[in-house]
């Protein structure tokens, strides 16, 4: 009797285990599925930013549906890549590459990077701020590597110094083993 509530137990406590995972893959597809719906969207959204950037977007030519589209599903980040063949300045027709990076926050679509033809055209406040800890982190590590690096020379020094003194001590002991005056 003892050996069947145990099984049960365990077999309940399996149960729940594996309806959390559904329910937790369920979850998952979900999130994919709505990435998947928006991305499409996306797409348009940061084709209109593009066209901001430009000096002609009235005359502007995007691809027929080839453009890149990846992000992070779980947060709805959508980094959109693509080419727009549009009038420069000068009134010459060329093809310039792009990316963005767009978010979907609360049913809204916000910029987060825009790049048009290698040059960053739009950077938002949160990723500026991003950007600049990032600086800071990195120049940081570049100090600390030097301090580091001149830590490893200066010790590297002493130890070839005690090497030389060492193999010098050895000379001296040598030479009055041979030379006992």
């Amino acid at each position: 009797m003892i050996f069947t509530c145990r099984r049960a137990i365990r077999s309940s406590l399996e149960q729940e285990r594996l309806a959390k995972e559904r329910a937790k893959k369920k979850a998952q597809r979900e999130k994919v599925s709505e990435w998947e719906t928006h991305k499409d969207a996306a797409y348009g959204i940061a084709k209109d930013y593009v066209k901001k950037s430009l000096n002609f977007p009235l005359d502007a030519k995007f691809p027929w549906l080839d453009y890149s589209n990846s992000g992070q599903q779980s947060g709805h980040v959508y980094w959109v890549s693509s080419t727009v063949k549009s009038k420069n300045a000068l009134g010459a027709e060329l093809t310039y590459p792009w990316r963005t990076c767009v978010i979907r926050k609360d049913g809204m679509w916000y910029l987060d990077y825009c790049e048009l033809n290698g040059e960053i055209v739009y950077l938002s406040p949160d990723a500026t701020e991003a950007l600049e800890k990032a600086v800071v982190m990195l120049e940081e590590v570049e100090r600390q590597a030097e301090v580091n690096a001149e830590k490893n020379t200066k010790e590297a020094a002493k130890a070839a110094k005690r090497e030389r003194n060492l193999v010098r001590a050895a000379r001296i002991e040598e030479a009055v083993k041979q030379n006992p005056e």
